[in-house]
C-alpha cells in the first residue's frame, strides 16, 4: 500500500487536535475553526488528505490507504493523545481509523456523516468540473459563469471556487485530483461495515 505524505497547516500550542475536510475540500476551509481551537488549548493541525489541496495525487483512494496516509502523519511528527475530527468523506477516514488503530486516539469528532453507504450524488458536480477547459476558461469570472450555467446550487459553487489556484501565470486548476475522485466515487460512498470503536 502506498504512504502518501499528508500537507498540513499547524495552528497553535497544546493538545494535538487533527482536522480532516470532506470530499472536493482541503485544510484551508477549516482555518477558521482551527484559530478558535487554539485558544481553547489545542494544537489544531488541518491537513489536506491524499488527492486534496497540497498533498500529492495517487490512483487509490480507499479509507484503508487514507487511514494509513493518518497513521504515518501521527507517527511522523510524534503526536499521542490525539482527538481526530473528520467532517464528511474525512469523517468516514477517522472511522476507519479508530476501529483499525485504537490505541493511537483519545477521542473523535464525526462532523455531518454516518458509517453507511451513501448513493453517488457527485457526478453531477464532477461533470460541470469537467467541461472547464483551463486553456480557455481562464479566469476565474470565466469558470464561475459556466459552472453557474449546470449547477443551481451557489453555494457549491463557491465552494468549488475557493479549490481554484494559478498552476502557472496564464492557467487555473483545481487543488483536487478530479480524475482519481471520479474513479474512486463508489469506493467514496461506501459502507464501512466492519468493526466498532469503544473508546
Amino acid at each position: 500500500m502506498e504512504i502518501t505524505e499528508l500537507f498540513s497547516k499547524i495552528y497553535g500550542e497544546g493538545r494535538p487536535l487533527i482536522i480532516l475536510h470532506g470530499l472536493f475540500g482541503m485544510s484551508d476551509n477549516w482555518a477558521t475553526h482551527a484559530k478558535i481551537f487554539t485558544h481553547h488549548g489545542w494544537q489544531v493541525h488541518a491537513v489536506d488528505q491524499r488527492n486534496h489541496g497540497r498533498s500529492p495525487y495517487t490512483t487509490g483512494h480507499s479509507y484503508d490507504e487514507m487511514s494509513s496516509d493518518l497513521e504515518h502523519y501521527i507517527k511522523r511528527h510524534n503526536l499521542n493523545n490525539v482527538v481526530l475530527m473528520g467532517h464528511s468523506m474525512g469523517g468516514k477516514t477517522v472511522m476507519n481509523f479508530v476501529v483499525r488503530l485504537p490505541s493511537l486516539v483519545d477521542a473523535m469528532i464525526i462532523v455531518d456523516i454516518a458509517p453507511k453507504a451513501y448513493p453517488v450524488h457527485h457526478q453531477e458536480y464532477i461533470n460541470a468540473m469537467k467541461s472547464i477547459d483551463f486553456t480557455k476558461d481562464n479566469s476565474r469570472k470565466a469558470i464561475e459563469a459556466k459552472l453557474s450555467k449546470q449547477l443551481n446550487n451557489p453555494g457549491i459553487i463557491q465552494f468549488f471556487m475557493k479549490s481554484l489556484y494559478w498552476k502557472s501565470r496564464e492557467e487555473l486548476a483545481w487543488r483536487f485530483n478530479l480524475s482519481a475522485l471520479e474513479i474512486n466515487l463508489d469506493e467514496i460512498g461506501a459502507a464501512l461495515d466492519y468493526g466498532y470503536y469503544n473508546g
